[in-house]
């Protein structure tokens, strides 16, 4: 398998009523002289992923780091800009389905950073802040963001390690009794 370092989110740069999918970009790369597709994901309007290029092969995705990269398109971002949100140009389905499949990626791939396209061209795509979008998460209705539930997971751990540590008082304690 490939030495992967990043995971890099793109755009199909498609209006929103146009739901492609892996087949479709595929033709595209190939109109242009492309070996195929050059994502290895795409996420449709309605949140399913579609496999693209094998992980096993290079993407062609960004010049100059396909080596070490994974990509993933997400259809939409027409008109889109580098500031935008998530939410401006793509909707809660493909929010969903993009944190599972990264949640996936990045245990098979633990040095992988989440990165934006935008970070290595001068183009808008994806039309997000992919690495803000990645830390704080999912948050709509109350639900805890990533933020938020790496606090809780810390708090927990605090609390066990002073219950180890006192533990730990009582043991040395006791045997100097």
């Amino acid at each position: 398998m490939r030495t992967i370092n990043k995971i890099i989110i793109h755009c199909a740069d498609t209006p929103p009523e146009m739901d492609i999918g892996a087949d479709e970009i595929n033709d595209w790369h190939l109109a242009r002289g492309w070996s195929g597709i050059g994502y290895h994901y795409v996420i449709r309007r309605n949140g399913t992923v579609e496999i693209g290029r094998s992980l096993e092969k290079q993407g062609a995705h960004v010049f100059g780091h396909n080596e070490d990269s994974i990509g993933i398109c997400l259809v939409g971002g027409k008109g889109g800009r580098r500031d935008d949100v998530f939410s401006d140009n793509f909707v809660f389905e493909q929010s969903v389905a993009l944190d599972d499949l990264l949640t996936s990626l990045i245990k098979q791939f633990p040095d992988a950073t989440v990165r934006g396209h935008q970070e290595f061209s001068s183009k808008a795509c994806p039309c997000f802040n992919a690495q803000t979008w990645w830390i704080e998460g999912i948050d709509l209705e109350g639900q805890p963001n990533k933020i938020d539930t790496m606090i809780l997971i810390v708090d927990a751990i605090d609390d066990q390690l002073s219950d180890m540590r006192q533990m730990l008082l009582d043991m040395q304690k006791a045997e100097k009794e």
